[in-house]
Order: structure tokens, then sequence, then C-alpha cells
């Protein structure tokens, strides 16, 4: 169970911090570009918390449980890339479906970014529980 309690803080810190960086100061302005009439002026911080503690489940549940029992730390980066992929694929291409002024770029470089940021996160989470 301690192992779990590391694995979930360390993708409830790590994951928001990735982000943090990722739309502040790298694709802010790629988001701006392709977007920027859809983003809110400002970050609404209840639904974005909701978000992270979701997921960070989600992420612990199928992709760094099953993988604390291995000593595979490739296996463990790819798997989290793919539920990135999935996760935010979902999102993007739901968004393509029914939101006009959504870009095919902008979904491709989010889901980009949340394979990437998964896969980083969910690895540093598997690596904290592991040196339990």
């Amino acid at each position: 169970m301690t192992r779990l309690l590391v694995s979930y803080a360390a993708m409830a810190v790590l994951f928001p911090a990735l982000d943090f960086v990722w739309f502040a100061v790298v694709a802010h302005g790629a988001y701006q570009a392709e977007i920027g009439g859809l983003l809110n002026p400002a970050l609404h911080l209840a639904p974005a918390i909701g978000f992270y503690a979701l997921y960070a489940s989600g992420v612990l549940v199928f992709v760094v449980r099953p993988a604390l029992d291995r000593d595979d730390w490739r296996g463990t980066a790819l798997v989290a890339a793919f539920f990135g992929l999935v996760a935010y694929g979902t999102f993007d291409l739901t968004c393509l479906a029914l939101i006009k002024g959504f870009t095919v770029t902008a979904a491709a470089i989010d889901m980009a970014w949340g394979a990437f940021a998964t896969a980083t996160a969910a690895s540093a989470a598997r690596l904290a529980a592991a040196h339990l």
C-alpha cells in the first residue's frame, strides 16, 4: 500500500509540474496560434485539480501498479506513453469532432504531449515506488 501511495504522490506532483512548464513556457504560443479563441483567459483551478487527481489514479491503476512486479522500466514507459496517447487522443479527437475551430495541429501536439508526459511521470512514479 505504501508503494501505491508513493507512486500516486509522485504522479500527483510531477504531472501537473510538467504540464505547467509545458503550457507556460514551451507550448503556449503554439496553442495560442492554433486555438487561441477557444482558450480561457485564466486557468480554472477546480477542474484542473480534478483532472490531475483522476488522471494520476488512472495511470496508477492501469500502468504503474501492474509494472511494480516487473523490473522493466522501458515496458512501463511504453505502456504509459500508450495510455497517455489514448487518454489525450480521446479528448482531442472528440474536440475535433465537436468543436468548431479546434485544429488537427493542436490535437497532434496535445496527443504527443500526453504520451510523453504520461511516460515521464509514470516512469518516475514507478521508480519512486521501486525504491521502497
